[in-house]
């Protein structure tokens, strides 16, 4: 959604921005789309005494595999950001400027950029997730799988040696 900024930069009436963007289709960094359902974007810009400002908010839901234990996890998400929309670079290289040389605001790439920054690094169904067995591959989160306990691969080695 491109939001035309020419009245708000001379002091017009503030914009409410509220509409739904798919990204059913959109490849996160590190592989995957758990975005199948739609995203919410929401916000406001205003001019306060000259300084244009955007605070907004990215509602969606994630839904994605636990990358430990391999159980699907549907995780609500919502990202709040704010920046101060200039029409040129003030020679602040601040990451709360937005540079707006067109008077124009691309709001998918924004609330995109911010959604996927927000992402965690690893995904866990919960923060003490036990993963999967390595030899018969049982959800230890279910319970112990009865095989026998083996230890590192790396110390094998050293155990026949005390043997």
């Amino acid at each position: 959604m491109l939001v035309n900024l020419k009245d708000i930069f001379v002091g017009g009436a503030p914009i409410t921005i509220g509409y739904a963007m798919d990204l059913s289709k959109e490849e996160v960094p590190g592989g995957g789309f758990p975005f199948s359902e739609p995203v919410r974007v929401s916000g406001r810009i205003e001019n306060r005494a000259g300084v244009v400002q955007l605070h907004a908010a990215v509602h969606a839901v994630r839904h994605t595999v636990c990358d430990r234990c391999l159980s699907p996890i549907s995780q609500p998400m919502h990202v709040e950001f704010e920046n101060v929309l200039v029409t040129e670079s003030q020679g602040d290289d601040s990451d709360e400027l937005l540079v707006c040389s067109e008077q124009t605001l691309d709001m998918d790439a924004l609330a995109k950029t911010n959604l996927f920054l927000s992402l965690p690094m690893k995904e866990l169904c919960r923060p003490n997730c036990k993963g999967i067995c390595p030899q018969c591959g049982k959800n230890l989160n279910d319970g112990p799988c009865g095989c026998k306990p083996q230890g590192h691969p790396a110390f094998l080695k050293l155990r026949e040696f005390l043997q």
